[in-house]
């Protein structure tokens, strides 16, 4: 009895049917992929807000040795993992999940929180790990760990001046470190216990500042102008503006200096806004 035999062509319309299959099977699973991979893990907090002076940065720790700054300064939230595509902050280590944590700006304190996004080895602070979807409070220089990584981070926020007249009638000054000779600014691994901390009261500090009065001020004017017509933002702008000056210069104290008699709203401007010396209380 003859064999039965399928024609060439049929045969040959078969593989190329079972061909097309799996290349569509293929196409659905990079779909599927592409969606998992595009779904946020978080949901933006509603009280996330860009920051008004683009200060922040993380110092990146390995071995002891500074070895990057990255700014966290110009959005409302970062998010860190090994996912190239979807976060800002791209952390190397195989032990980080794809989006591991986020770092988020509270546009009302004008501070930065650290959440940890459900990943798989954890976040930590001081060594401590922090529990998953509770937002944590970054204070400046505390260590924070991400998984097994051997890099350290440490909040930054060197804001040389800032001095504004708000519009409640009070002068609101906001003092950080700089972290320059004689700060105390801390790094990774220092101790941060209060009670070490020994204090003088006949010690004295030297402060200099840069006024930048608006509108709403006390006092809307000064001696470079008689009625101060800016808006609350544009004052704001403008010390980050010059803050930036300063920050750029080859001599940053004598940039300071030299920019304090001509932009200054306060009478220290004579003085290249230097306020005296200061005691503890």
């Amino acid at each position: 009895q003859p064999m039965s035999r399928t024609p060439p062509g049929d045969s040959t319309e078969k593989e190329r049917g079972r061909e097309r299959e799996r290349e569509r099977e293929k196409e659905r699973e990079k779909e599927k992929e592409r969606e998992r991979r595009e779904r946020p893990k978080f949901n933006v907090p509603e009280w996330a807000g860009i920051p008004r002076v683009a200060s922040a940065y993380l110092e990146v720790h390995k071995d002891g040795v500074v070895v990057d700054n990255v700014s966290i300064g110009t959005k409302a939230f970062f998010l860190l993992g090994r996912d190239s595509e979807l976060c800002d902050i791209v952390l190397e280590n195989t032990s980080v999940s794809r989006q591991h944590a986020a770092i988020v700006h509270h546009k009302e304190s004008g501070r930065y929180y650290l959440i940890d996004l459900q990943s798989d080895h954890g976040v930590f602070l001081n060594d401590g790990r922090i529990p998953p979807n509770k937002p944590k409070l970054l204070e400046d220089g505390v260590v924070i760990r991400f998984a097994a990584s051997s890099r350290k981070y440490a909040l930054s926020r060197p804001v040389l001046f800032v001095c504004v007249c708000s519009a409640y009638g009070r002068i609101r000054y906001v003092v950080r470190n700089t972290g320059g000779g004689g700060g105390t600014k801390k790094r990774p691994g220092e101790d941060r216990n209060a009670a070490s901390v020994k204090k003088n009261k006949g010690e004295q500090i030297r402060c200099s500042h840069i006024l930048v009065k608006h509108r709403g001020s006390r006092r809307p004017s000064s001696w470079r102008q008689s009625t101060i017509t800016r808006t609350l933002e544009e004052a704001m702008q403008r010390i980050s503006d010059l803050r930036n000056r300063v920050l750029q210069a080859d001599d940053p104290k004598r940039a300071f200096g030299e920019i304090a008699e001509r932009e200054s709203d306060c009478s220290s401007a004579k003085r290249k806004g230097d306020l005296g010396g200061f005691t503890r209380g």
